[in-house]
């Protein structure tokens, strides 16, 4: 079967929360995502995912169920280590796990939806879905999707 894994590398960014508006001169209702870092994450991602997509060979986004599996790896902040400086040592105090917002979920959304239309036509093809996060040195998402039928 199908399948490719690649890295986004950058501070992961969540997706939707959305904040909802009339327009005054329009008089329309807009909704935006909350997140003003989204749009630029969710950029980085879908060029990242075009060039390991087009370098692996595909040239067409998987049309049949999917798998989407993402680790999230959020940058540890100045204060979790000793001496203040990244690569440092950690202290005693610092958190193993990331139980701090962003949550996983809205994470995932945020490249779900970056994804559509590039590995996949529609998100509503995933049909299994895993997300983890975690803290590390530097950010990234470690992402790897797979198709779950055969496709010519």
């Amino acid at each position: 079967m199908k399948s490719l894994t690649f890295r986004v590398d950058g501070d992961p960014q969540p997706g939707g929360s959305k904040r909802a508006f009339r327009s005054a001169s329009t008089h329309k209702i807009v909704v935006l995502d909350d997140c003003k870092r989204n749009a630029a994450w969710r950029e980085h991602v879908a060029w990242t995912a075009k060039s390991a997509f087009h370098a692996a060979g595909y040239d067409r986004p998987f049309t049949g169920p999917v798998a989407l599996h993402i680790r999230f790896v959020k940058p540890r902040p100045k204060a979790h280590y000793a001496s203040r400086t990244v690569g440092g040592a950690l202290k005693l105090a610092a958190p193993l796990q990331h139980l701090s917002a962003p949550d996983s979920s809205k994470l995932f959304r945020a490249c779900e939806d970056a994804l559509a239309g590039i590995l996949f036509v529609n998100d509503a093809q995933v049909i299994e879905q895993s997300a983890t996060k975690c803290w590390g040195k530097d950010g990234c998402a470690e992402i790897t999707v797979q198709c779950l039928a055969d496709e010519t």
